[in-house]
């Protein structure tokens, strides 16, 4: 599956999808420890505050056609551009923070159906 087949409101498939990329890298090859990956994501955020409160935002200007084209993904010219407008910044730790909890929940097997909308439906009752 590629980045441009992604269903954007359909959070099992995305989960699957930074789940399956963490697994090809070898990222779950050996056990981990639950603390070490949620502190993991703390990093991010803490990474993402310092980006904000610094004005470190990214500067990525590309047409929508251009951003979901898996030849423009693997391309030089988008890892420069990555490098360049987005590396670091506050949108690229969001976008990281993201990315790990997706790929831990598909790791725990915590999925939408189950875990999330029914919870999000307790939350907004609840108030």
């Amino acid at each position: 599956m590629g980045i441009n087949e992604l269903p954007v409101n359909n959070l099992n498939k995305i989960m699957e999808f930074c789940h399956q990329k963490s697994q090809e890298r070898s990222f779950w090859d050996k056990e981990k420890e639950i603390d070490i990956l949620l502190m993991s994501i703390v990093s991010e955020l803490s990474g993402a505050l310092g980006a904000y409160k610094n004005e470190k935002r990214s500067n990525w200007a590309l047409p929508e056609k251009a951003l979901y084209s898996d030849s423009f993904f693997y391309s030089k010219g988008c890892m420069e551009a990555y490098e360049e407008q987005i590396k670091d910044t506050f949108e690229d730790k969001i976008a990281n923070v993201f990315i790990q909890l997706f790929d831990l929940c598909g790791e725990l097997n915590i999925n939408e159906k189950y875990h999330f909308f029914p919870f999000l439906n307790f939350k907004w009752l609840k108030y």
